[in-house]
């Protein structure tokens, strides 16, 4: 891995590193390693931009200069997830995501019975109210067509904040009406893996929020820079 990374600062005219590697510009350099490094192989882009940056940055853990990495007490919220199983599987890693003080929980959904989930997620909805407990589902794409706004105004009557996913990847056509008259936002997850042109996929299907997972969509971080300044996009989670 060094010796592609040195290979790519080389290709970007820092010959044999005289010129200090504080002062290579992060986003020229992500650009130089996307020739290198194709969209087929996502994990290893993700893995050798991080890399680089660390390295720019001192070896420090500092991915890029920012609150986050140089203020320890100013942490991402995240959420707590809550992964698909059996109902009492799931049930234990409810109570010990807000025993651990979770304020978010995302829960998957699919793999069981739906009316379990439900159940699952009313029993949590009972005790926390929106204000006091942020809900989300992913259901992975499992939802069938015929059934995914049924099941979506169910969700929504527990005050959900979103879902991701609800119907399989690749529906561009049925994931455009869905997202037309859900009562519940959709974000686009897996659908996201692959396309290399998120700005149009974003246009046809017209979802308001996007989960972008960099080492899996393919995107990296200068894809995940383009990505934020897109004017459709209201919500963003980043995986």
């Amino acid at each position: 891995m060094i010796d592609l990374i040195l290979r790519i600062i080389w290709k970007w005219n820092c010959e044999k590193l005289k010129r200090p590697l504080s002062n290579l510009i992060p986003i020229k350099l992500l650009k130089k390693l996307k020739e290198l490094v194709s969209p087929e192989f996502p994990s290893i882009r993700f893995g050798l931009e991080t890399a680089l940056l660390d390295l720019i940055h001192g070896g420090k853990k500092q991915i890029f200069p920012w609150r986050f990495f140089l203020i320890a007490a100013d942490p991402i919220p995240i959420n707590g997830l809550i992964w698909m199983g059996s109902q009492e599987f799931m049930a234990e890693q409810i109570e010990e995501k807000l025993s651990q003080g979770f304020d978010c929980i995302k829960m998957k959904i699919g793999a069981i019975d739906f009316e379990q989930e439900f159940a699952l997620l009313s029993q949590i909805r009972k005790r926390y109210s929106k204000d006091q407990i942020t809900l989300r589902v992913d259901a992975n794409g499992l939802f069938r067509q015929v059934e995914a706004l049924g099941k979506l105004k169910r969700l929504a009557s527990l005050d959900l904040h979103s879902i991701e996913q609800p119907i399989a990847a690749g529906q561009i056509e049925a994931m455009r009406a869905l997202c037309k008259i859900t009562p519940l936002p959709i974000a686009l997850d897996e659908e996201l893996i692959g396309a290399e042109n998120k700005a149009e996929l974003l246009d046809q299907i017209f979802s308001p929020a996007c989960h972008f997972e960099t080492n899996l969509a393919g995107v990296g971080f200068s894809k995940l820079k383009s990505g934020l300044s897109l004017p459709r996009i209201e919500g963003l989670d980043g995986g």
